[in-house]
């Protein structure tokens, strides 16, 4: 039993691991794509619309 949990705590500790960076590379892709969204929009000309 108590190898079950040390084995349940490692799998778990390299899944968040794992799912942690693979957040941080999706918050850094989705925020340039935010960004030049903006700035397309900001830079629309209201008449031409």
């Amino acid at each position: 039993m108590r190898l079950l949990n040390s084995t349940l705590i490692i799998f778990t500790f390299l899944i968040t691991t794992i799912s942690a960076q693979n957040q941080n590379y999706f918050i850094i892709d989705n925020s340039q794509a935010i960004r030049d969204s903006l700035n397309r929009i900001k830079y629309v000309n209201p008449n031409t619309a």
